[in-house]
């Protein structure tokens, strides 16, 4: 290995550690949002892979209480799931800092529009729902208001799912979480857009919630590793 190299190795490995509040908070908000998506996916509402846009708003309709709660969870995983990707960059930036800047373009842009779909989508159903307005209109509403919407979803689904792999192949690169858990991660998402498309019920949910765990412990463990200052 070359001077240049070895010094560039060097300042890398020996880079200042997080400040104190971000190593302090990073094992508690960072696995949080995906927490939140898995708990809505198994409690709150129904698998809107298996359901056409109009059953998902009859579905709604027939529980508006869940959908409310499932809104709250959007908020607080569009506020979370940013600052829990941005943060995990930090651990895997020094010794993977390619593979890091492209996850970060691609997934931060993904989760920030979704902040655009459960105010969008989510949060018109339960409206409609709420005030006995027309399932036809609040399903055209919810699905066709404004052409942003569907430009917002396609950046939230290619760039969270593509952004997490390539975050999950970073964190294999710089070895900052058991290879185990940087596979889980790389493959989380994946799994969940598949989920999307399975029209059977029953195996969707064992995918989400297969994807969640991963999620967790792959966004738990870039966390640890932020706290102890790698």
């Amino acid at each position: 290995m070359s001077t240049t190299a070895l010094s560039a190795s060097t300042a890398a490995d020996t880079r200042a550690p997080a400040p104190r509040p971000m190593r302090l908070a990073a094992p508690i908000l960072m696995p949080l949002a995906p927490a939140l998506t898995l708990v809505s996916g198994l409690l709150l509402s129904v698998d809107p892979g298996t359901l056409s846009e109009a059953e998902l708003t009859a579905a709604v309709y027939a529980d508006p209480s869940h959908q409310g709660l499932l809104v709250w969870s959007g908020f607080l995983e569009a506020l979370l799931f940013p600052i829990a990707v941005i943060w995990a960059g930090r651990a895997t930036y020094a010794r993977a800092p390619r593979l890091t800047s492209a996850a970060m373009i691609l997934a931060v842009p993904g989760y920030l529009c979704l902040a655009w779909l459960v105010a969008g989508s989510d949060a018109i159903i339960w409206y409609g729902a709420t005030h006995g307005l027309d399932q036809d209109l609040v399903t055209n509403m919810a699905w066709g208001v404004h052409p942003a919407f569907l430009a917002a979803l396609g950046t939230f689904v290619i760039g969270h799912t593509l952004g997490m792999v390539l975050l999950g192949i970073a964190a294999i690169r710089s070895r900052a979480i058991p290879l185990w858990a940087g596979i889980g991660l790389a493959a989380s998402q994946p799994i969940h857009f598949l989920a999307g498309i399975v029209s059977d019920p029953a195996i969707a949910l064992g995918m989400n919630t297969v994807a969640g765990v991963l999620t967790v412990a792959g966004f738990g463990l870039l966390g640890w590793a932020i706290f102890r200052g790698r």
